[in-house]
């Protein structure tokens, strides 16, 4: 793939877990109206996100073949340590729209932008620290 290629992949991969994120954030929430389902919500779809990007990268984007089971552990606890600092971040600019805003509508917003700052600082991260070759 060319730089170009990869670039654009990324980003359709991103929007895609980003899709599953916020799709099962919306489904929480609408199943389960209580107040503290807004927390609830943001880490079932981070863990939909995670599983759904992991996948996509590893295979298409960094063309990773684990070859055991422990290198395939090892990798997925660095891809989530590197997506420690990232998720903060989406989380922050979320919840800050959350409260700022008191909507819904403008929570999802939040998400959006905050998933795209972070999936932009990690695939720099995945690159340098989990993916390398």
């Amino acid at each position: 793939m060319t730089k170009l290629s990869v670039a654009a992949w990324y980003t359709a991969f991103a929007l895609l877990a980003g899709s599953f994120n916020l799709g099962t954030q919306w489904l929480v929430t609408a199943a389960w109206p209580w107040p503290g389902v807004v927390l609830v919500s943001m880490v079932c779809g981070t863990g939909a996100g995670f599983v759904c990007k992991y996948l996509l990268d590893r295979r298409f984007i960094f063309h990773f073949v684990p070859g055991s089971a422990l290198r395939e552990a090892v990798t997925v606890a660095k891809y989530g340590s590197t997506g420690v600092f990232t998720t903060a971040l989406f989380w922050t600019v979320e919840l800050a729209f959350h409260f700022a805003f008191e909507a819904e509508q403008a929570r999802f917003v939040g998400a959006g932008i905050g998933l795209t700052l972070g999936y932009a600082i990690k695939y720099q991260l995945d690159k340098r620290h989990v993916f390398r070759h």
